[in-house]
């Protein structure tokens, strides 16, 4: 089977039907879900220069509950990538609060604990460059060793506090990539991350949320130029804010890198920002568009080595909903670089849901 969006096909229905039979301790508590996307990108950075990429994901996530005990897994499968994306073991240690040890999202990386992996979730195809993968050309850690704290803290009235509270072991900086931490591989001490992210909901139970995030993190730099390793703190604001017909999802972010470098490259301090609006225009169908920026890419010793994510990027899209569980999706973007190209993209994608 040379085709590999077949091989992936079979792949995903052999754990879909692995995973997804009942076994005889199988009770209430267990929970099982995939999320499966296929996706054809159109790509032009001038007249004559055109590029078409296929590609297709399986996200699979298993949860259980056993009393006080929590087990949460996410296992993303491609063509390309087989990789265990989230392994997490948690106790509750007081009613609304849970510890958790693993491998996890940090909590300071806005995007991806609203959607994590799964596709079907977003609105839009692609997610913001400052959210995005570390093996996606991402800039920013993302997976992280360690533990982590959540606890939900109802008040007296109809809202909510939520607050999560990480520290463990970051990526490290290898070539152009960052590159997440392998237990019993990399163990070496000088990776170090802390972060926090304090949510307050209008209604406890509804989708809306306010809330402030910051990070510092202490990242290894494989090159051997590299004299001292990589310091990133990170701190800022975001909302997801919205109606049964319009939303809204916005994060600022401030970014301090430091380190050692060469002239003419240097440490610089960075603003990041997106914003996305989406508007239901009729049942089933969500209009969409986002605009991010990012400052002082130029002569940046941080982001030079890791393919330079966009200075400015737009997109404009719309989602059709099919059922329950499947969705269409198209989207087309424009994305000026800290070089002189602008890349124009078309995204065609179907996603879907699983049970």
């Amino acid at each position: 089977m040379s085709n590999p969006v077949l091989r992936l096909a079979t792949l995903a229905a052999a754990l879909l039907m692995a995973v997804g039979a009942p076994a005889a301790h199988d009770h209430d508590s267990h929970l099982f879900s995939a999320f499966l996307s296929a996706e054809a990108d159109f790509v032009s950075a001038r007249p004559g220069d055109d590029d078409t990429e296929m590609d297709a994901v399986a996200d699979v996530i298993v949860s259980h509950q056993a009393g006080r005990w929590r087990m949460l897994g996410e296992l993303v499968l491609s063509p390309d990538e087989h990789e265990m994306e989230r392994a997490q073991l948690g106790y509750e240690v007081a009613d609304n609060t849970i510890v958790w040890v693993g491998r996890f999202h940090q909590p300071s990386s806005v995007w991806n604990v609203f959607f994590h992996h799964g596709q079907f979730l977003q609105t839009s195809v692609t997610r913001p460059a400052l959210e995005e993968w570390e093996d996606e050309h991402g800039f920013l850690p993302h997976h992280v060793v360690g533990g982590l704290v959540e606890s939900f803290i109802p008040t007296s009235g109809e809202d909510a506090w939520r607050i999560s509270v990480a520290a463990g072991l970051p990526p490290r900086v290898d070539g152009s990539e960052l590159k997440p931490f392998v237990p019993f591989k990399d163990n070496k001490a000088d990776l170090t991350h802390a972060s926090l992210r304090l949510e307050w909901l209008p209604d406890a139970l509804g989708e809306d949320v306010v809330g402030i995030v910051a990070s510092h993190t202490r990242m290894r730099h494989e090159d051997p130029l590299a004299s001292a390793p990589v310091t990133l703190r990170m701190a800022g604001v975001f909302a997801n804010l919205g109606t049964e017909r319009l939303r809204a999802v916005g994060n600022l972010m401030w970014l301090d890198t430091r380190g050692s470098t060469v002239a003419p490259l240097r440490f610089r301090r960075h603003l990041a920002a997106y914003l996305q609006l989406e508007a239901e225009a009729a049942p089933g169908i969500t209009l969409f568009a986002r605009h991010e920026l990012l400052t002082n890419v130029r002569d940046s010793a941080y982001l030079a080595g890791l393919n330079a994510p966009p200075v400015r990027r737009t997109i404009a899209g719309a989602r059709a909903q099919i059922g329950l569980r499947n969705a269409v999706s198209v989207e087309l973007s424009r994305s000026r670089l800290h070089t002189p190209l602008t890349l124009r993209e078309v995204r065609l994608q179907w996603s879907a849901a699983f049970p």
